[in-house]
């Protein structure tokens, strides 16, 4: 892979109980999958929640575990900072799509998209 080719890394470390955040997560997932050129890909960065299985991957789809808690906050955002952009660089992603508050600093471009302010 070139690294001009698309590598998308997804934080769904949030990922787990049902709920409409993770339905809209997968299913941009599934709907972007679609999209992808030749070489390019998309990489979902899962927490290692106990129980928690991630989909098998599938064409251009990968699910990579990372050490970054879900909640409480502070401890989630003290994971990304430790450990988002190391990880990127070693999957050798070159966009994420995050969706949570505090945006990391993490090398590479980042699109943030909220699904729920409250």
């Amino acid at each position: 892979m070139t690294s001009s080719q698309l590598h998308v890394a997804v934080s769904g470390w949030l990922l787990g109980q049902p709920s409409g955040a993770n339905r809209r997560l997968l299913a941009v997932v599934e709907h972007a999958a679609a999209l992808l050129e030749p070489g390019e890909r998309i990489t979902v960065l899962y927490g290692r929640a106990a129980g928690h299985r991630p989909p098998a991957d599938s064409e251009g789809v990968r699910w990579h575990a990372v050490p970054i808690a879900a909640s409480p906050t502070l401890r989630r955002v003290f994971g990304e900072r430790r450990h988002l952009a190391a990880t990127l660089a070693a999957i050798g992603a070159n966009v994420l799509d995050h969706g949570f508050l505090p945006l990391p600093r993490t090398g590479v471009k980042t699109c943030l998209l909220l699904h729920d302010l409250r």
